[in-house]
């Protein structure tokens, strides 16, 4: 959703990425962007209004769908039988 917003609908950056470090116990959520000095604040407030409605609202099954799509087979073989469930639940 981040790329989407910032990137393809509002060009505000070349690409923008998150993660959430997997550890054992809860790890940081990671937030990168590639934006101009210029757009750097509208890129940021964007950024939290994007984690705010998603917060709300949640994760689209479309979202989730396209997410599933674009780590391919390889990946989705390694991953374990808890990770899927709790990924469900979230």
């Amino acid at each position: 959703m981040l790329n989407s917003e910032l990137r393809i609908k509002s060009g505000l950056t070349y690409g923008a990425y998150s993660r959430f470090e997997q550890h054992k116990a809860r790890g940081p959520f990671l937030i990168t962007t590639y934006t101009r000095t210029a757009t750097t604040e509208k890129a940021m407030d964007m950024t939290l209004e994007v984690i705010q409605t998603l917060h709300e609202k949640g994760v689209t099954r479309e979202a989730r769908r396209a997410q599933d799509d674009s780590r391919g087979p390889a990946t989705r073989s390694a991953e374990t039988g808890a990770w899927r469930r709790e990924s469900r639940r979230q």
